[in-house]
């Protein structure tokens, strides 16, 4: 029974979305040849999907229809596309070789061209249907950042930017990007308060790799992102007596959703936070690595007061290892999950970015004395770092010393928003905006891969199309739709390449 179930969930999970994304890629590819080969007058004598051995085929006039075993791609035989082939007078009218020059280049563009458009189609539909967008709500905001001197808070809410209204993330990025230098009037939302915030953003070297523009906007330290709710749980404290573990997130406390970490301080700073009990819903990943909802009640001997996180036992989770990656230093030396770095050379680590520059910039002699907290006791190990290679995180190649442990530093955005056009013509607008912006980045990629500013090991084959396939088709219909159209869009310029 447990196979057969694997099999379905193999078939339903990764076969299925695999074969309908690359189905439709190839017949839409395929058509666009067809058509316009019909249209010229050319013969053709096989539309096929698939290669290799035919499992279902019908003919009707004087092409034969096909679908073929090995679903890696398709093609479209044209009666006279050999050259060398001898072809009579009375049939060179059908043959693809003797029509004008014109009329052969648009029919080998068509294919590449309907992926295009294909794309635009696929973008209108998520346009119409909706997807997940990060919202105009701003995340952490570090008091020592240009955006928390310019007046930015956590939690602020931007509505317009010289007068106009962003409906996503994206929006403000955009305006913030093109505006090097210049000041920007901010209208914010705080709490129930509107309040004019001015800032104008810095001109600095763009750090991505697959934008056109060399130099950019940025207001430093404005994000949508904030901490999770994941909390670490110091040893012998109030909320660990009553079951609470480090790495636990807390999701509600007294009915109260709890989203983001800001959540937890504002919780427990207002008036809600007055009582001498607590039930709080969290989640757990257990040892198979499932989430598990638990319930758990606080009770407190006096009320809170100064500091009430602190007092409760509960702290950022920036400093716990979320795991040590097999075969690296720190898997080898005995680092596990839940271990909280103290210092490393005897000096005391206070952020997650002060252990990763002292582990970057190792002299590559001996090794690098850690102390972690595990279970309230202090355990030292020395580790000695690896120089490894990698893809970073926009597509680069990256060399550098790593011991090989994951910090629990979980981000999410706090409100994210659903964004929807409105009216077909806004639709048809929106994928066309869309498709030339990721072929604008898909034609990029390949100058930088070309430059040597991102690694080649980004290129995917068949086997990441089934991955992306499967794993965003668990997402939902936007994100899977979202994936087609930019492969889609990968096929229309590959497809033009002399390759």
């Amino acid at each position: 029974m447990d196979f057969l179930l694997s099999i379905q969930s193999f078939l339903l999970g990764t076969a299925v979305p695999f074969i309908i994304l690359l189905g439709l890629l190839i017949f839409v590819h395929e058509l666009g040849h067809f058509l316009v080969a019909k249209y010229f007058g050319v013969r053709v004598e096989v539309f096929s999907l698939g290669f290799g051995k035919k499992i279902l085929q019908f003919k009707r006039g004087h092409t034969t229809y096909c679908v073929a075993l090995i679903p890696l791609g398709g093609y479209v035989k044209m009666f006279g596309d050999d050259p060398s082939a001898e072809i009579s007078e009375s049939e060179k009218s059908e043959s693809f070789t003797h029509k004008p020059v014109m009329q052969r280049i648009a029919v080998v563009l068509a294919g590449p061209l309907m992926n295009f458009f294909f794309a635009i189609l696929l973008f209108a539909a998520i346009g119409i249907y909706g997807q997940r967008e990060i919202g105009p709500q701003l995340g952490h905001i570090s008091p020592t950042s240009q955006a928390w001197t310019d007046g930015f808070r956590t939690g602020d809410i931007i509505q317009s930017i010289d007068g106009s209204s962003p409906q996503t993330w994206q929006d403000i990025k955009n305006k913030i990007k093109s505006s090097p230098e210049q000041k920007l009037s901010f209208s914010v939302k705080r709490n129930n308060e509107t309040l004019e915030i001015s800032s104008t953003p810095k001109l600095i070297t763009n750090p991505d790799v697959l934008d056109w523009e060399d130099k950019v906007g940025q207001v430093e330290g404005l994000s949508p992102l904030s901490f999770s709710s994941h909390v670490g749980v110091i040893k012998n404290s109030i909320v660990e007596k009553a079951g609470l573990q480090s790495l636990d997130q807390i999701t509600e406390i007294n009915g109260q959703e709890i989203k983001v970490w800001t959540d937890l301080e504002k919780y427990f700073l207002s008036s809600a936070a007055q009582v001498k009990t607590y039930d709080l819903k969290i989640q757990r990943l257990d040892e198979k690595k499932e989430l598990q909802e638990l319930q758990i009640k606080v009770a407190l001997d006096a009320v809170l007061q100064k500091e009430p996180l602190q007092s409760l036992g509960i702290e950022k989770t920036d400093l716990y290892i979320f795991q040590a990656a097999k075969d690296t230093p720190a898997a080898q030396a005995g680092v596990q999950k839940g271990d909280k770095v103290l210092s490393l050379n005897g000096k005391e680590m206070k952020t997650w970015n002060d252990v990763l520059s002292t582990v970057s910039s190792y002299s590559g002699t001996g090794p690098i004395d850690f102390l972690f907290l595990r279970d309230g006791k202090e355990v030292q190990l020395p580790l000695i770092p690896k120089k490894n290679s990698f893809v970073g995180e926009q597509g680069q190649d990256v060399t550098r010393y790593q011991v090989g442990i994951q910090p629990a530093i979980f981000q999410t955005v706090a409100t994210p928003i659903v964004f929807r056009t409105s009216g077909l013509v806004q639709s048809i607008a929106y994928g066309w905006n869309e498709s030339l912006r990721w072929t604008k980045t898909t034609a990029l990629s390949f100058v930088r891969m070309i430059q040597g500013k991102i690694s080649k090991k980004n290129i995917g084959g068949i086997i990441t199309i089934g991955q992306v396939a499967s794993e965003t088709f668990k997402l939902g219909l936007s994100p899977y739709l979202k994936i087609m159209a930019i492969i889609s869009i990968n096929l229309f310029i590959l497809n033009l390449l002399p390759i």
